[in-house]
């Protein structure tokens, strides 16, 4: 199968991935171990899917993994003292994955990956904020 991108657009994303492990590490070192189940669950998830990405099982469960643990996340943040802060990150990285699929559809996937590595950026950031609480 044809990757989605070309391995020059798509190497980025594998890198950034593992910043997930950021967020990983400082959910441990606040002792947030039920929050640590979702950055390490998204980093391993992410890392699969974005080393060779094709549309596949492994798109699915990355997919899957974070939208599975998205509801969690934002419930517990909004019973966070930081819940202002947090969703204003995460209302950026969402208008990035949106900036990200419009410049996918339009063939200009360096902009597309650049937004979307913004969103995996602004996730750890936006996970730091709530596991800070």
């Amino acid at each position: 199968m044809i990757p989605c991108y070309k391995r020059k657009y798509y190497i980025c994303l594998y890198y950034s991935s593992h910043l997930f492990i950021l967020s990983f590490l400082y959910a441990l070192y606040r002792k947030r171990y039920h929050f640590s189940i979702i950055p390490g669950s998204i980093l391993l998830t992410s890392i699969h899917y974005w080393k060779y990405p094709i549309k596949s099982y492994k798109r699915n469960i990355d997919i899957l993994v974070v939208n599975t643990f998205l509801p969690y996340q934002h419930y517990r943040a909004i019973h966070s003292k930081y819940a202002n802060v947090y969703f204003t990150i995460y209302f950026i990285s969402l208008i990035n994955f949106i900036i990200s699929i419009y410049y996918y559809n339009k063939k200009h996937h360096w902009f597309s990956t650049f937004a979307h590595m913004t969103l995996h950026i602004l996730s750890n950031a936006a996970n730091i904020v709530l596991y800070s609480d």
